[in-house]
């Protein structure tokens, strides 16, 4: 009887030790955040405005009529449909803003006639 009492009482602790043990693990930390790249236009602007300091302001005129506005108050044009002037524009610039600049806007409507 005495035997039996002795391995229940060792069983008991033995899983009141395992059941603590297991208690007092601490949680995995959780995983790292995802790095994010900010493909935006606005911070692709802002890289290219930071990589070529002479530049002021960059958009499009018309439908592949690139303007650049330069600090010294020159104005710089670029057909971008016409392959020179693209290559000209990516070698003088590095990059190709056509990718991340937002198109011009529409023309205005034309007048409506007015009613007699």
């Amino acid at each position: 009887m005495k035997k039996i009492k002795m391995l229940t009482v060792i069983a008991i602790a033995a899983i009141t030790f395992v059941t603590k043990a297991e208690a007092q693990k601490k949680p995995p930390p959780p995983p790292p955040k995802p790095i994010i790249e900010n493909n935006d236009a606005h911070t692709k602007m802002n890289a290219f405005l930071k990589n070529n300091p002479v530049v002021t302001d960059i958009y499009f005129e018309k439908k592949n009529l690139l303007v650049v506005k330069l600090k010294n108050g020159k104005t710089e044009k670029y057909n971008m449909a016409d392959s020179d002037e693209k290559k000209n524009f990516i070698d003088k610039y590095g990059e190709d803003v056509s990718t991340f600049l937002p198109p011009p806007p529409p023309p205005p409507p034309p007048p409506k006639p007015e009613a007699i």
